[in-house]
């Protein structure tokens, strides 16, 4: 199934000449690529960025739109649709000199009582394979519950990270500014409406990052800080994947290479 996925353009913001893509269309070749769940979310992707800069025509693009924040996290979800964290899992595991040395201590004591088979780091490996591809089927249907299964500082500290134009960031750590520059964008130093102030107050939304992100005041303290911090950086406009992946995914293939 083809689908159009031709790049969509910004122009001066004007909402009767705004042109907003074939979303119905669209939509329904989405939801039918239920047996290629890795294409679907490349899809979803891509949608969210052509409305992204359709709305940009209508709201202008000195700020961002909620669809253009979806871009990136959709992106990122990518990965775990894609299973690569069982890879991720693999190589922390397997490069933990920490967790080596444990193990060693562990089959010295395993081996006074009885002399079967040692616990090696493959046997770790496969263990947590389960709850982390558990994890990648939740995240692609949009569910984050499953995160405590996995050990709330483990998963979020491990895997949480969402990639962005600049960048990854960590979702546990605090938001990063370049030296001399402030956290905010002028219109969003100060904020006036009421509203606003008392929501960004109930979470204590200054910066700090989800050290636990299945906590919900935890991840709505980051989410409401990242949006304010981000809002006007208009390298979120840009193609998350590039015009030649662009045009395997509108053609219903694949991608060769990263993502």
């Amino acid at each position: 199934m083809r689908v159009d996925l031709s790049p969509a353009t910004v122009p001066t913001p004007n909402p009767k000449h705004a042109r907003f893509p074939a979303l119905d269309t669209r939509i329904e070749a989405v939801i039918a690529l239920d047996a290629q769940p890795a294409l679907r979310n490349l899809r979803i992707t891509q949608v969210y960025h052509d409305s992204s800069r359709a709305l940009a025509t209508v709201l202008g693009d000195a700020n961002l739109n909620w669809c253009t924040f979806a871009v990136w996290a959709s992106k990122t979800a990518g990965r775990f649709v894609r299973g690569e964290p069982v890879a991720m899992l693999r190589d922390a595991v397997q490069s933990d000199r920490r967790l080596a040395q444990k193990l060693d201590r562990i089959n010295a004591l395993i081996r006074r009582i009885d002399g079967g088979t040692p616990l090696g780091q493959l046997i770790i490996i496969e263990a947590l394979k389960a709850p982390v591809r558990n994890a990648s089927r939740y995240i692609t249907s949009g569910n984050l519950a499953v995160f405590a299964e996995l050990g709330r500082e483990c998963v979020t500290r491990s895997f949480m990270t969402l990639r962005l134009p600049e960048g990854e960031i960590y979702l546990g750590q605090d938001l990063r500014t370049s030296p001399g520059q402030k956290p905010f964008p002028p219109a969003l130093q100060s904020i006036e409406l009421a509203e606003l102030r008392s929501l960004l107050a109930a979470y204590k939304a200054v910066g700090s990052g989800a050290a636990d992100w299945a906590d919900i005041p935890e991840r709505m303290r980051f989410i409401l800080t990242l949006f304010r911090a981000r809002q006007q950086d208009r390298r979120r406009f840009e193609e998350p994947f590039g015009d030649a992946p662009r045009r395997d995914i509108g053609a219903g293939q694949m991608p060769a290479g990263a993502l």
